[in-house]
């Protein structure tokens, strides 16, 4: 993911607290909104304060995502020091409880032969030769 369609994708989902967040999306963000809040303060410290509390809930929101995505619970946000430990983490992609449903896409690419997992439907990540969503084996021919 790159680093506009992080911000994108975290000003378009600035309350949802369900589903996940990648790391690149997480650390992107996180990069952003330190790099926004610095530069704010360092030239108009009067809208430095609003700048900070515009960032809350989109911060707060990609937050409870990326605990998500871990395969934890979002209410963890609220322990600082396990925060940073579950943000490291990788995706958790079988048996996560967090994900979204079946229906949702986990590859953005143009279909193209036998790119549906066979067990859950989802389109299938180019590359990989498992499902993200399900966990299947994927023989790629």
């Amino acid at each position: 993911m790159s680093f506009s369609e992080s911000i994108k994708i975290c000003f378009n989902k600035y309350v949802v607290f369900r589903g996940t967040a990648s790391r690149s999306e997480f650390w992107w963000f996180q990069l952003f909104t330190l790099a926004t809040s610095f530069i704010f303060r360092l030239y108009v410290p009067g809208l430095a304060g609003l700048v900070s509390l515009a960032f809350l809930l989109p911060s707060l929101a990609v937050s409870v995502r990326r605990n998500h995505d871990a395969g934890f619970t979002g209410w963890l946000v609220i322990v600082p020091i396990c925060n940073f430990i579950l943000w490291l983490l990788p995706s958790k992609v079988v048996g996560n409880k967090y994900a979204e449903a079946a229906t949702t896409p986990v590859w953005s690419g143009t279909p193209q032969g036998d790119q549906f997992c066979s067990a859950c439907g989802k389109l299938l990540q180019g590359g990989l030769n498992f499902c993200p969503a399900c966990g299947t084996s994927v023989s790629k021919s």
